[in-house]
């Protein structure tokens, strides 16, 4: 099936479910209601098939493989049903999936997905199925962002996995040779601005051959779009919803005063805004062009190799993320994803469910099996002290710097708002950043519309 035929297959039958039609398919029996007490569960005899949706990277397979190993050894009458499917097609085909009814028991979702289906009754509350005991034997365990990035009031609806935020990088042979070899990275986004355009202004052999500070931003990638504006308005003490999830609140004079930076910044030249598929296609960190951007370890770890100047060391280096209001840290967006359990799975394999990806969150050896094999953190606290972030690491001379600057951001990183209507909010705000940076629309006028537009949701 074509992307473009899939995609509509699922708007369709998606729509005529809601609709309640004759179009719609008939849906396996949800039941909410079920509940049981994990304390009483005994590995040994506990029975259950459990179907798993799995769709990372290729080298997450062997994790997710070895974990299924350890737990059957602990829980020996357990199958666990694990589907392979590919990452390009996974929401399409998961967002299809739920609409006909054939959705796997388990699934590993982004944290805004998780509380967007929880609260939309596609995945349970484990806190209710638990009788609220998930919280009272588990919690503790994470770090309290990636848990409360599972929930949504007091609903859990997940257990967190791998968690990640975005970094300040910078090209050091760029910076070196435009600045100076005691270049030091910039602490406010005021240095931030005024470097960028030095860097821009730079002339080599007649030309301008660097760019700034670059901001991929992009219809056609919307999360990236919500990391972006979401971690900029913490840093401006504002926020896109307020704490009860049910109204949106970009038209605060905190907000206003974000978006304007924005603008002015864009205005300025400061900022060079470009579409994220572009900016990978044109690959413009791995050529070398660009002397600062805000990534994660997606980017890192990819150019951290890079050795332009031949000196033995990455020309990548990464920093604190520069703050843009006195008092208030340079707040990064938490990226976070999770295991859920689908509400249509069957009765008699529910606390098989809950039993494996608890296992798979909890038992630590495993934890740090994913985290490692995809150079991000964990989520549970102890990782944290995990030799692998602390330790020298002979092929990058840099690692331990690294990690420490990761941990700290990581640690005053922020959740996106996950809401049954994140997906149309994802929408709207990115196409108020295009009226911003592009369209020539007042900050004002930008957050008043996004702000009643968002809004007319919640009605």
């Amino acid at each position: 099936m074509s992307k473009i035929l899939r995609k509509l297959t699922c708007l369709i039958l998606a729509a005529a479910c809601l609709a309640g039609g004759a179009a719609c398919v008939k849906l396996p029996e949800v039941n909410n209601d079920f509940t049981f007490d994990p304390d009483t569960v005994d590995p040994a005899t506990l029975t259950g098939t459990v179907s798993v949706w799995w769709a990372p990277m290729d080298f997450m397979w062997e994790p997710m493989e070895r974990a299924i190993e350890k737990f059957n050894k602990q829980y020996p009458n357990v199958t666990i049903d694990l589907i392979k499917k590919t990452r390009a097609d996974y929401y399409d085909d998961l967002n299809l999936a739920f609409a006909n009814g054939t959705a796997p028991d388990v699934v590993r979702l982004d944290h805004v997905y998780v509380q967007s289906l929880g609260e939309s009754g596609r995945v349970l509350d484990l806190t209710k199925m638990t009788g609220g005991k998930v919280e009272i034997n588990e919690e503790e365990q994470f770090i309290d962002q990636t848990w409360q990035a599972m929930r949504i009031g007091e609903h859990q609806y997940g257990f967190p996995l791998e968690s990640n935020t975005t970094l300040f990088m910078y090209n050091e042979t760029i910076c070196e040779e435009v600045f100076g070899p005691d270049y030091t990275p910039p602490t406010t986004f005021e240095e931030l601005c005024e470097q960028s355009l030095q860097v821009r202004a730079y002339e080599k052999d007649g030309e301008n051959p660097y760019h700034g500070f670059i901001m991929p931003i992009n219809a056609s990638n919307s999360q990236h779009d919500m990391y972006v504006i979401n971690g900029w308005m913490a840093r401006f003490g504002a926020s896109l919803l307020n704490d009860e999830r049910t109204e949106c609140t970009l038209n605060t004079p905190e907000a206003i005063e974000a978006f304007r930076t924005m603008q002015d910044a864009a205005d300025s030249g400061a900022i060079e805004y470009t579409g994220y598929a572009p900016y990978l296609e044109n690959q413009f960190i791995y050529d070398g062009t660009v002397a600062f951007i805000e990534m994660g370890s997606w980017i890192y770890n990819d150019v951290k190799g890079m050795d332009l100047n031949l000196d033995g060391e990455s020309d990548i280096k990464v920093a604190a993320i520069p703050s843009t209001t006195e008092g208030i840290p340079g707040y990064a967006t938490l990226g976070s994803s999770g295991l859920c359990i689908n509400s249509t799975c069957k009765d008699e394999n529910k606390i098989a469910a809950y039993e494996f990806i608890r296992f798979c969150a909890t038992d630590y050896e495993t934890h740090m099996d994913f985290a490692k094999e995809m150079k991000v953190f964990p989520s549970l606290e102890a990782g944290l002290e995990d030799p692998y972030y602390h330790e020298p690491n002979e092929s990058d001379p840099n690692w331990v710097e690294y990690w420490d600057i990761f941990m700290d951001q990581l640690l005053i990183s922020v959740p996106r708002p996950g809401t049954k209507f994140w997906p149309e909010i994802t929408t709207k705000l990115k196409y108020a950043e295009y009226k911003l940076v592009d369209g020539g629309q007042s900050p004002e006028k930008v957050a008043n519309d996004v702000t009643a537009d968002i809004n007319k949701l919640f009605r």
